[in-house]
């Protein structure tokens, strides 16, 4: 039985980004075949004992509901070196509970404190984050990641990210690079680009 997994930014009490996660889930479960369990995500995220301090909310979720939920305090993880990695044919369409296909080629690759998966030679994701380059001017992320993340999909939204075909040899036109995720806003993590280096 294949099992989903959601992860939600919360602070102050209040769920962030909340209908983008819905959205998601709504997306996966229409393929998988089986109901949005979307009742008992909004009660769990509306729910008045939501933690005030930052915290990352982590639901997984199947053909039978919401399974489990669980509350960490989040701190940003310290990045400082980014590993290019050939992922080959890897899929990460859906935001499975089962990352084996992304933890081996971390596992494999730990003398990097990140890695970046390069698909059909073209760059996606880290092993936990979606990603955006800054030329000076504009900041882009790849048009065909891994997993099209919550916190991606609102800053395109806005206009804040341009979409955009990322080989590794073109990234010396780039003088940063940003990882994004639903607990990581544009800016909140970021390395220059020469921090990105092959194996």
């Amino acid at each position: 039985m294949c099992r989903f997994i959601e992860t939600i930014r919360i602070e102050h009490g209040r769920a962030h980004n909340l209908i983008r996660h819905e959205q998601r889930m709504e997306a996966t479960c229409r393929h998988f075949g089986f109901q949005a369990p979307l009742a008992e995500l909004n009660r769990i995220c509306n729910h008045p004992t939501l933690p005030r301090r930052l915290s990352k909310l982590r639901i997984v979720y199947g053909p039978e509901g919401i399974v489990e939920t669980s509350y960490t305090p989040y701190s940003i993880r310290k990045v400082d070196t980014l590993g290019l990695v050939d992922g080959f044919d890897i899929d990460y369409s859906y935001k499975f509970l089962n990352r084996n296909c992304i933890n081996q080629l971390k596992d494999g690759n730990s003398h990097f404190d990140e890695i970046i998966i390069v698909r059909h030679g073209l760059i996606t994701d880290t092993s936990y984050t979606n990603l955006a380059f800054f030329d000076g001017r504009t900041w882009f992320t790849p048009r065909t990641p891994l997993l099209p993340g919550t916190m991606r999909a609102r800053l395109l939204e806005e206009g804040r990210l341009t979409l955009c075909d990322i080989r590794p040899s073109g990234l010396n036109v780039f003088s940063h690079v940003a990882l994004i995720n639903a607990m990581l806003n544009l800016g909140e993590l970021q390395l220059p680009i020469n921090r990105i280096t092959n194996r």
